[in-house]
């Protein structure tokens, strides 16, 4: 079996991502906000400052009101292969569609999730 890195979003330069996309199509949250059908604005200002990511649905429909891949709206850091497997990632915080489901300080390893990260050559 081969080794993959594994994909960490940067929250802060995901919102800094989705706001540039916002500004070059004349969008602002509040439009985004009624596109998405959202009660408030809240959601879409929490994703424009880094503290977390949109939800799947609303990652699509974005992608698609600006007319990008979704790929196209985040932004990520590769965790290496070997840190992978060992999940050993001083001072990370992981988050998944903005809820923490793990902090980690410096020298604390983050549980590892069976196979995770490992594929079989050629598959993903």
């Amino acid at each position: 079996m081969r080794m993959l890195s594994y994909p960490v979003p940067d929250l802060p330069q995901t919102g800094a991502r989705i706001a540039q996309l916002m500004r070059e199509r004349g969008l602002t949250p509040r439009m985004v906000q009624v596109w998405l059908g959202l009660e408030s604005p809240r959601a879409v200002y929490k994703w424009l400052n880094g503290r977390c990511l949109p939800t799947v649905d609303h990652l699509l429909a974005l992608s698609r009101l600006m007319e990008v891949p979704m790929e196209a709206l985040l932004v990520w850091h590769e965790l290496p292969a070997e840190d992978v497997a060992s999940r050993d990632v001083p001072g990370k915080l992981f988050c998944c569609f903005g809820f923490i489901i793990h902090a980690a300080g410096p020298g604390v390893k983050v549980p590892a999730v069976p196979g995770a990260g490992i594929f079989p050559s050629g598959g993903t």
